[in-house]
């Protein structure tokens, strides 16, 4: 119960061999008035890890939040930006991120709705990565409103993320040897399915 005679339920869904997770919210209005509601999902990072030695160096693959914009479908927001200033952007559809050296967790809402993509830094090596709705979910009186998102949490490979969303495949980072690694990783693909 989240007000008075209000109720919010969350039906998360998971499926056998998948890292995404289908999350359906359900809400209840009994209160005898309309009220207005925002959509978000949240994710949080703390960056305790300090870089030391040459395979953190600048062969590292990329690690930090990443969004899709209409402009640019696979924009890099690092930790270093969210330092100096918090990033913010409006978009209909899209995903924001977060990437490891081998794995990504990312919100991915409605392609249909418009959404405030955020990146901050809350405390020191703290930071926090989300997606707010930008129109109020109405929900009137006596009525049940529903909402869906998906939230991805696994391994940075192709089986797992090409169809998720628009752009989210460019999260893979080959590295500074893509040209070369790229062709070589489909390759090695095709010759394992056999």
């Amino acid at each position: 119960e989240v007000g008075e005679n209000i109720f919010l339920y969350k039906v998360y869904t998971f499926r056998s061999y998948s890292y995404e997770i289908g999350i359906d919210f359900y809400i209840q209005n009994d209160s005898g008035n309309d009220v207005f509601f925002k959509h978000y999902g949240l994710l949080r990072y703390k960056k305790d890890k300090t870089n030391s030695g040459i395979l953190d160096s600048g062969i590292r693959s990329y690690e930090g939040g990443a969004v899709y914009t209409d402009s640019k479908p696979y924009k890099k927001i690092s930790f270093d930006e969210l330092k100096e200033k918090n990033y913010s952007y409006n978009g209909v559809g899209g995903w924001i991120a977060f990437l490891e050296r081998y794995f990504i967790s990312a919100w991915i809402p409605d392609k249909d709705n418009e959404y405030i993509y955020i990146a901050e830094k809350i405390l020191d090596k703290i930071y926090s990565f989300k997606y707010l709705s930008f129109n109020d979910l109405k929900v009137n009186s006596s009525e049940c409103s529903h909402v869906y998102t998906t939230l991805f949490v696994g391994p940075k490979s192709n089986s797992f993320i090409n169809n998720l969303s628009k752009g989210l495949e460019l999260s893979i980072d080959y590295g500074i040897f893509w040209p070369i690694a790229s062709p070589i990783f489909f390759l090695l693909s095709y010759i394992f399915s056999f």
